[in-house]
């Protein structure tokens, strides 16, 4: 009974904070998170994000520390981040599953923590929840959210568990690549084939287009000089990261002169685009 009763504390001050305009997860300029902060979670690309707000006197430096990161890697959460940040800042960061406490243990001090909660989205299901992205059994998740009548409902605050005072240290961290990159870096395997095969290298460089949304379920490209079916390398020089695709296509007709290559969405967003047109490097193999 103590446990649910401190569970539904938690949930109404920070409910509280948020119809206040209150802002969470800011620390200070000793420790960047206390316990009476409230990390706020969000779901993206298979990773669980939490948003911390900056407090006056962090470094970008010593935030990448105290989560676990490389700055590089905050900057890939963060696209078009410098190097300086400023109080009130709003920073995106990947939270390992490892590092949340989801059922409190007996030995458990809460002093030594800061609560996690979810906003449940439109689409959210109680399966979804449990199976899929807290682990966590439904009557668990039933009890941790926000007046729940037997409907979820968008903007309900799920209370998802705790993470240490002390910060994510770096081995708990799975994998130290973005799940979408993995899974890119995988074709990496067919460029290896063409080398081995003794296929020649070519190299062109220019505009990539590519739109919002323009599916985003696949690594595809249309281009008019590799061949139809192959892989081609896409680097982008201002972001320093290069990914993988399959050529689909030729260019259609009325493409900009300056456009080398046509991206799907998932492409530029993992190579860090944010305009409609950027520059790249690509490398493509033939006979």
């Amino acid at each position: 009974m103590r446990k649910r009763n401190s569970i539904r504390f938690m949930m109404l001050m920070t409910i509280f904070g948020a119809f206040s305009g209150r802002l969470y997860s800011t620390g200070d300029s000793l420790q960047y998170l206390l316990p009476h902060d409230t990390l706020f979670l969000d779901i993206s690309m298979g990773e669980m994000i939490a948003t911390h707000t900056v407090a006056r006197g962090q470094t970008l430096f010593s935030l990448a520390q105290f989560y676990g990161l490389k700055v590089p890697e905050i900057k890939f959460y963060n696209p078009g981040m410098g190097n300086q940040i400023k109080p009130d800042q709003l920073i995106r960061l990947p939270v390992p599953t490892k590092s949340i406490i989801r059922i409190q243990p007996d030995t458990f001090h809460r002093w030594a923590f800061s609560p996690l909660f979810y906003r449940i989205k439109s689409g959210d299901t109680l399966y979804g929840l449990s199976k899929r992205f807290f682990k966590l059994p439904v009557d668990t998740i039933i009890n941790r959210i926000e007046s729940f009548t037997g409907t979820l409902r968008p903007g309900q605050l799920f209370f998802v568990g705790w993470i240490s005072t002390k910060g994510v240290p770096r081995s708990l961290r799975e994998s130290l690549v973005h799940p979408l990159f993995r899974q890119n870096y995988a074709l990496e395997k067919h460029i290896r084939s063409y080398v081995a095969q003794g296929k020649k290298k070519r190299q062109v460089s220019g505009a990539a287009l590519w739109e919002e949304g323009k599916d985003d379920r696949h690594f595809y490209a249309l281009h008019n000089e590799a061949p139809l079916d192959s892989y081609v390398r896409i680097y982008n020089p201002m972001k320093k990261r290069y990914i993988f695709a399959k050529v689909i296509g030729r260019l259609p007709r009325s493409t900009p002169p300056n456009v080398q290559i046509y991206l799907t969405s998932k492409c530029a967003k993992l190579l860090g685009a944010r305009d409609p047109q950027f520059f790249v490097e690509i490398d493509y193999y033939q006979k």
